[in-house]
């Protein structure tokens, strides 16, 4: 064999210019033609659009916290729903509630904690700025022993509890609460 076409046959070269090569090289892309590419601008802006809508966030107190009303309870506190007249159940600081029908659960409420925070009340300065407490449910206020100072409540305090928060003159506050 003899010519072009012989000497590529056994050399195992052709003449022809090798196109593999060509594909290897990156070509400039422009930026608009990469976010087609990659799936839109979003790709690109990603990161400070995320950083803007953190900003935005920041700016705006996002919680995750109810909001009811509250009630108080005087002694006796037992026998409770929760555990008869077993003392133990209520913590040191007596700060303690029994659970309004939207809270106990079938019982499951029994020795839950809340974060309790009063926001208003029907009389002005009846809350107390600042204040949060951490409550324990001893009880259920539909079958307490004691009545609650106003039906319907969430949560029914402890007297010494509702005076950590509220004026304890007030029979009743509209409070926030988050279970933790």
């Amino acid at each position: 064999m003899s010519g072009k076409g012989a000497k590529g046959l056994i050399t195992g070269k052709s003449s022809a210019p090798n196109k593999d090569k060509d594909k290897d090289k990156k070509k400039p892309v422009s930026r608009s033609s990469r976010a087609d590419l990659q799936g839109g601008y979003w790709e690109i802006y990603k990161p400070q659009l995320s950083l803007i809508v953190l900003l935005f966030a920041g700016l705006f107190h996002l919680s995750v916290a109810d909001i009811g009303m509250v009630a108080q309870y005087k002694p006796p506190y037992l026998p409770t729903a929760c555990s008869g007249n077993d003392p133990s159940v209520f913590p040191s600081s007596n700060l303690f509630a029994a659970a309004g029908e939207a809270e106990w659960d079938n019982g499951n409420a029994c020795g839950r904690r809340y974060l309790v925070r009063c926001i208003s009340a029907p009389t002005p300065g009846t809350c107390k700025s600042g204040q949060t407490i951490q409550i324990t449910i001893v009880d259920r206020a539909q079958t307490s022993v004691s009545r609650s100072s106003r039906d319907g409540a969430v949560l029914v305090l402890s007297t010494i509890a509702f005076a950590v928060i509220a004026n304890p003159s007030a029979p009743w506050v509209n409070i926030e609460f988050t279970q933790f």
